[in-house]
Protein backbone atom coordinates (compact mmCIF):
# COMPACT_ATOMS: atom_id res chain seq x y z
CA UNK A 1 0.00 0.00 0.00
CA UNK A 2 1.42 3.28 -1.06
CA UNK A 3 0.93 6.50 0.83
CA UNK A 4 1.06 8.52 -2.40
CA UNK A 5 -2.39 9.77 -3.32
CA UNK A 6 -1.84 12.07 -6.30
CA UNK A 7 1.26 12.99 -8.31
CA UNK A 8 1.47 15.63 -11.00
CA UNK A 9 4.35 16.90 -13.10
CA UNK A 10 4.29 20.49 -14.29
CA UNK A 11 6.42 21.62 -17.18
CA UNK A 12 8.15 24.94 -16.85
CA UNK A 13 9.24 27.41 -19.50
CA UNK A 14 10.77 25.71 -22.50
CA UNK A 15 14.41 26.54 -21.86
CA UNK A 16 15.89 23.15 -22.72
CA UNK A 17 16.04 22.02 -19.10
CA UNK A 18 15.42 18.47 -18.12
CA UNK A 19 13.93 19.44 -14.73
CA UNK A 20 10.19 19.58 -14.04
CA UNK A 21 8.16 20.62 -11.01
CA UNK A 22 6.51 17.62 -9.32
CA UNK A 23 3.67 18.01 -6.82
CA UNK A 24 2.56 15.02 -4.77
CA UNK A 25 -0.21 14.50 -2.23
CA UNK A 26 0.63 11.93 0.42
CA UNK A 27 -1.14 10.41 3.38
CA UNK A 28 0.88 9.86 6.54
CA UNK A 29 -0.15 7.87 9.58
CA UNK A 30 1.55 9.05 12.75
CA UNK A 31 2.66 6.55 15.37
CA UNK A 32 1.67 6.93 18.98
CA UNK A 33 4.68 7.58 21.16
CA UNK A 34 5.25 5.00 23.88
CA UNK A 35 4.94 6.22 27.43
CA UNK A 36 2.55 9.03 26.61
CA UNK A 37 -0.04 9.35 29.34
CA UNK A 38 -3.52 10.65 29.01
CA UNK A 39 -4.35 13.76 30.93
CA UNK A 40 -5.93 13.19 34.27
CA UNK A 41 -9.59 14.03 34.36
CA UNK A 42 -10.28 16.48 37.15
CA UNK A 43 -13.17 15.43 39.33
CA UNK A 44 -15.26 18.45 40.21
CA UNK A 45 -17.57 16.87 42.74
CA UNK A 46 -19.10 19.41 45.10
CA UNK A 47 -18.73 17.39 48.34
CA UNK A 48 -15.03 16.87 47.79
CA UNK A 49 -14.62 20.55 46.96
CA UNK A 50 -16.37 21.46 50.21
CA UNK A 51 -14.10 19.11 52.15
CA UNK A 52 -11.03 20.78 50.66
CA UNK A 53 -12.47 24.20 51.45
CA UNK A 54 -13.04 23.15 55.08
CA UNK A 55 -9.48 21.80 55.41
CA UNK A 56 -8.13 25.08 54.00
CA UNK A 57 -10.17 27.13 56.48
CA UNK A 58 -8.93 25.02 59.40
CA UNK A 59 -5.30 25.35 58.32
CA UNK A 60 -5.68 29.09 57.84
CA UNK A 61 -7.28 29.57 61.25
CA UNK A 62 -4.50 27.48 62.85
CA UNK A 63 -1.87 29.71 61.27
CA UNK A 64 -3.55 32.85 62.54
CA UNK A 65 -3.92 31.31 65.99
CA UNK A 66 -0.17 30.67 66.08
CA UNK A 67 0.49 34.29 65.08
CA UNK A 68 -1.84 35.56 67.81
CA UNK A 69 -0.04 33.44 70.40
CA UNK A 70 3.28 34.76 69.15
CA UNK A 71 2.08 38.36 69.48
CA UNK A 72 0.82 37.72 73.02
CA UNK A 73 4.11 36.20 74.12
CA UNK A 74 6.02 39.11 72.60
CA UNK A 75 3.79 41.62 74.42
CA UNK A 76 4.27 39.75 77.71
CA UNK A 77 8.03 39.62 77.19
CA UNK A 78 8.05 43.31 76.23
CA UNK A 79 6.11 44.22 79.37
CA UNK A 80 8.46 42.12 81.48
CA UNK A 81 11.48 43.85 79.95
CA UNK A 82 9.90 47.26 80.60
CA UNK A 83 9.29 46.33 84.23
CA UNK A 84 12.85 45.04 84.62
CA UNK A 85 14.23 48.21 83.05
CA UNK A 86 12.13 50.51 85.24
CA UNK A 87 13.07 48.55 88.38
CA UNK A 88 16.79 48.83 87.58
CA UNK A 89 16.41 52.57 86.94
CA UNK A 90 14.53 53.08 90.23
CA UNK A 91 17.14 51.21 92.27
CA UNK A 92 20.05 53.29 91.01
Amino acid sequence: MSSLRDVRAYRGADVAWDHHLIVAKIKIKLKKLPGKRRREVINTDRPKENQIRQKYKVELSNRFAILENLERTQKIQGNQEDEDLSSTIDTK
